[in-house]
Formats: structure tokens, C-alpha cells, sequence
């Protein structure tokens, strides 16, 4: 069958679709960037707020029941899963899919078998930690922040001040945010008033929907920190949900003292939040 050759491009015709695309394009990305900003007011590229980000399924996700793991128990599954990593041949899609899930899993046992050990096998676990490497480390901090002890959050204290690199030392922070042991906002208040600016806004973000924070939360909105740490500061604030978290928003949210971009993102949790 043949085809009859179509009408020629008018001139510039081709300029003008890749301009319309071009159009759409930016209108998209526009509408992406707007729904970030909305839940990452800083702008900044931090972990997410509001407890530790892990890749198996974040503070509360399902883990396996596992009995404690301590000792050599811990020590043979810490090597088990460091092998999963060592090189191997090629690997279709179908392994290397299958290989990340065996991994995966190894590390939810490790993970659920830490939370559920004997607080006093905190102290040989946080001595294993200051010699492991960068992997099993976040691994380790992960299993701890799992353990609802205050052996737990004393371990995760003692490994903030001793971290060497900074993604490490900020995965600490959201850990201790992830915490449910007793006096786990204690280290993250100090930070997010210290003079590291980075850390103060991790620590801002760890301390999200943390009622014992309250009153340092609100006293940081109108201190001297930069204001994305203050901006996180609002979040948290919001997230505790409290009346007098509200009252402290509604205030923020009228007060001369701040920025308008601060005082209209208390208004705008307070609206989520459904308080008008």
C-alpha cells in the first residue's frame, strides 16, 4: 500500500513543538518542586524527617521475630552478611535481584536480632562498632536504635562522639529520633543548638512529633540558628500535635519577630494540622 508523503513542516513548525514540550516539561517540574518544598521547607537535600531512614522499611517497619543476637551469635551473622557482599561472577537481573533481597534479609535478622538483645551487650557491640567499617556500622546503628533500652540510646551517644564521617554521624542522630528508650531526645537537643549547622538541622528533624522537645523546639524557631534549621524546627513542632504545640505554632505564626517565610510555614502546618 502506499503512502502519501505528508504536508511539508510549515518553517519553524519543529521549533515550536520542542518549545511546547520544553513548556510542559518546566510546568511539570514546577508543580514537583512546589509539592517538595511543601514537606522540605529548608530546601535542603536531608535525610527524611521524623526518625531514622532505613532500607528495611524505617523506624516500626515489619522485621522478623528473632531471638537476641549478642556475642558470637552476632559476631557469625555479622560475618555471614559481610559475605553477601564479597565480588562474584556476572549476575543476570534475576541474581542480582535475588542476591540484594539475600542481603536484605540477612540484614533484617541482624538488625531485629540486635533490638531484641540484652541491654548489657550494648557496651561489646558499640566496642565492635568503633572498628568496623562504614557498612557494617550504619548496620550496627540501625540494630541499636531498635533496642528500647537506655543502654541503647547511651550506645548511640557514645557513637555520635566518636563518628568520623558525617553521614555516619548523621545517621546516629535520626537514630537516637528513632529511639524509643528512655532519654533519647537528650544528645538531640544539644545538637540543635550547637554550632554545627548541618547537624543542628538533622537533629531538628530527629526530634519531629518528640513531646519532650516542646520547649527547645519552640525557643529554636526564634533563636539565632539559620533558618532551615529553624524551618525543621517549625515541622517537629507541628509533629508533636499537642494544644500547647498548636498554641506555640499560632503564636510563631503571628510574631513580628520571625521571617515571613518562617511565620507562614507555622500557619501552613497549622492548617494541615487542621487547627485554624
Amino acid at each position: 500500500m502506499r503512502t502519501e508523503p505528508g504536508p511539508a513542516p510549515e518553517p519553524g513548525g519543529g521549533k515550536g513543538r520542542t518549545g511546547a514540550v520544553v513548556l510542559a516539561f518546566g510546568l511539570v517540574a514546577a508543580f514537583v518542586i512546589v509539592g517538595w518544598w511543601s514537606t522540605n521547607p529548608s530546601g535542603s537535600a536531608a535525610p527524611p524527617r521524623g526518625g531514622y531512614s532505613d532500607p528495611l522499611g524505617g523506624p516500626g517497619g515489619a522485621l522478623p521475630q528473632q531471638a537476641g543476637l549478642e556475642g558470637a551469635a552476632l559476631a557469625e551473622a555479622l560475618h555471614e552478611w559481610s559475605t553477601l557482599y564479597e565480588p562474584r561472577g556476572w549476575l543476570d537481573a534475576a541474581g542480582t535481584a535475588a542476591l540484594k533481597a539475600e542481603r536484605d534479609a540477612a540484614a533484617a535478622r541482624i538488625v531485629a536480632g540486635i533490638g531484641a538483645a540484652d541491654p548489657g551487650s550494648m557496651a561489646a557491640l558499640l566496642e565492635r562498632w568503633r572498628s568496623a567499617g562504614a557498612r557494617e556500622q550504619l548496620l550496627l546503628i540501625e540494630g541499636v536504635a531498635r533496642n528500647p533500652s537506655r543502654e541503647g540510646v547511651e550506645t548511640l551517644e557514645a557513637m555520635y562522639t566518636s563518628c568520623a564521617a558525617r553521614r555516619v554521624c548523621e545517621e546516629v542522630l535520626s537514630a537516637l529520633g528513632a529511639s524509643e528508650g528512655a532519654g533519647n531526645t537528650e544528645l538531640l537537643a544539644q545538637v540543635l543548638e550547637g554550632e554545627d549547622e548541618r547537624a543542628a538541622q538533622v537533629a531538628a528533624m530527629a526530634l519531629h512529633g518528640e513531646a519532650a522537645a516542646e520547649d527547645g523546639l519552640t525557643a529554636v524557631i526564634y533563636g539565632e540558628q539559620p533558618i532551615e534549621v529553624r524551618l525543621e524546627a517549625v515541622h517537629s513542632l507541628a509533629g508533636i500535635g499537642t494544644p500547647s504545640a498548636h498554641g506555640a505554632l499560632g503564636d510563631a505564626a503571628q510574631s513580628e519577630a520571625l521571617e515571613a517565610r518562617v511565620r507562614a510555614y507555622a500557619a501552613k502546618e497549622l492548617e494541615r494540622a487542621g487547627v485554624r
